[in-house]
C-alpha cells in the first residue's frame, strides 16, 4: 500500500492531498473535498493485485479516473467528458451529441457502482444526469 500512497500524494503534492492512515490501514472507501476538488476513492483487488481506484473533479481541470496497484502500476480508466464536438450539419451534431451523453451516461453508471456518487454539476450535467436550462 506504501506505492498506492506516494503516487497518490505525488498526484496531488501542489494541493497538499492525501489518504488518511485510516482510509490506507482499513482500505475503506472514501472522499476528499479540499483545494476546489473532489477526489472519490476505493480499495478493490484484482488478478494484478491490490489497488486503489480514485476519481477527481476540479472545475479548472478534465475529471480524472485512476487505478494505482500496490506494485506501482498506474492505468488511466474512463473518465466523464467535459465537452464534445460540435458540427455545422444538424443531423450529425445531434447524433455526436447523443454519442457523447451515452458514452458519459456509461461512466457515470460504472462510477456509481463503484460508490463514487458524488457529482458536481459540471459531472451531473456531462452525463446528462442534469440540463442546464431546466431550473
Amino acid at each position: 500500500m506504501n506505492k498506492i500512497a506516494e503516487q497518490f500524494a505525488e498526484r496531488f503534492a501542489y494541493w497538499d492531498i492525501t489518504l488518511a492512515s485510516d482510509s490506507l490501514k482499513n482500505r475503506s472507501a472514501g472522499n476528499i473535498k479540499k483545494a476546489g476538488w473532489l477526489i472519490q476513492y476505493c480499495f478493490g483487488q484484482d488478478d494484478k493485485g491490490d489497488y486503489l481506484d480514485f476519481y477527481c473533479a476540479h472545475r479548472m481541470t478534465d475529471d480524472d479516473h485512476t487505478r494505482l496497484y500496490a506494485d506501482g502500476t498506474k492505468v488511466e480508466l474512463l473518465a466523464l467528458a467535459g465537452c464534445r464536438f460540435s458540427v455545422a450539419d444538424p443531423d450529425e451534431d445531434k447524433r455526436l451529441e447523443e454519442e457523447f451523453l451515452e458514452t458519459n451516461r456509461k461512466v457515470a453508471e460504472e462510477l456509481t457502482a463503484k460508490g463514487f456518487d458524488l457529482f458536481t454539476l459540471n459531472m451531473a450535467l456531462s452525463a446528462g444526469l442534469a440540463q442546464a436550462d431546466k431550473p
